[in-house]
């Protein structure tokens, strides 16, 4: 039976109402990522008696686990010599959801107002200019103020003089401070230019065209269909620039779908919604209700004990599921629609 599970959460929900802190380090040192980051335990950033700056550190889930990197680096390497003041930006994250919850977090502060002249450098997963040119990067970066030619990529082991290092407003299945649903909702602003009327029906964020991802539903569009049958509009997130989902956010107050990183799009809103998400498990990833938290949003996690029925394999695909009672799944989260 479908119900609830907004209790049932993998994760911790800390909420910091304070800004994270703001920390400076002489003669850091920077080491490049060579692998994907939990498989590579020699990058990171490391302070002058080659440390881990924690502040610094990439970490993720309960008790925020280091991914890869090390308490200390490795002896012996050559660096390259950096006499300037710089920022460290983080890490430059391919994928949209975790983009805006582990990328985006560094920049809650307004960078080039208090550190005119400095650039960011950035630990890179793909080069620079590649990941720039990724429409949610160029349009977030550029509400914010900031172009390419602000980043440098961390691409070899470099020693700086001086590193301002801001420490990150959200961690993944951890925590999240207050000030990032401010820095959210300015760049949603910044993007949507002008205030947009609001919709009175409810809005279905759909997977079903989904050509790749993490996972999917086989049987979405049964559901898709009884929700447009119902009056809820229906949108599919991927075919929209970020702009557009934005303004899906801003024109209605009650947002149906699945529990996916379409739901994300939401940090970039002034908040206050009604959402209603069907989960692939029977637990609730905490992301979810950290930006619920600070986005003040009224949230209804649903799933089945045992989490959706296993399907067969998609290409494309990590995981296929199928909704087991389309119809009484589509009318319960009708129901809390209303």
């Amino acid at each position: 039976m479908l119900s609830n599970i907004s209790a049932s959460v993998w994760g911790d929900q800390i909420i910091v109402p304070e800004a994270p802190r703001t920390e400076g380090y002489q003669n850091a040192h920077l080491l490049p990522l060579h692998d994907f980051p939990d498989r590579d335990p020699r990058w990171g950033t490391y302070d002058s008696d080659g440390r881990l700056i924690e502040q610094a550190a990439y970490k993720r889930g309960p008790g925020r686990q280091l991914l890869g990197q090390s308490q200390s680096m490795e002896a012996d390497l050559e660096f390259l010599y950096v006499d300037a003041m710089g920022i460290y930006g983080g890490l430059n994250l391919p994928y949209y959801g975790h983009y805006l919850l582990s990328t985006l977090p560094r920049y809650w502060y307004d960078l080039k107002r208090s550190y005119p002249g400095s650039k960011i450098y950035i630990h890179v997963m793909e080069g620079l200019a590649h990941w720039f040119s990724r429409p949610f990067v160029l349009q977030t970066m550029t509400a914010l103020g900031l172009t390419l030619d602000d980043f440098v990529a961390i691409d070899r082991p470099l020693r700086i003089r001086t590193l301002v290092v801001p420490g990150p407003a959200f961690i993944e299945q951890s925590q999240a401070h207050a000030v990032f649903s401010d820095t959210g909702r300015m760049i949603g602003e910044a993007l949507l230019k002008k205030p947009v009327p609001a919709r009175s029906e409810p809005v279905y964020l759909s997977k079903e065209n989904l050509k790749s991802g993490i996972w999917k539903t086989t049987n979405e569009s049964e559901l898709v269909g009884e929700m447009r049958q119902a009056g809820v509009r229906i949108v599919h997130p991927e075919n929209l620039e970020l702009n557009e989902q934005v303004k899906i956010f801003a024109e209605h107050h009650t947002i149906l779908g699945f529990a996916g990183s379409g739901l994300h799009t939401c940090l970039l809103s002034g908040g206050d919604h009604r959402i209603i998400a069907l989960c692939p498990l029977a637990s609730v990833n905490s992301n979810f209700l950290l930006l619920d938290r600070i986005k003040n949003n009224d949230s209804h996690y649903l799933g089945f004990p045992d989490g959706l029925l296993p399907a067969e394999k998609l290409p494309g695909f990590g995981d296929v599921f199928e909704i087991p009672d389309v119809k009484a799944t589509a009318r319960r989260m009708l129901e809390l629609a209303t």
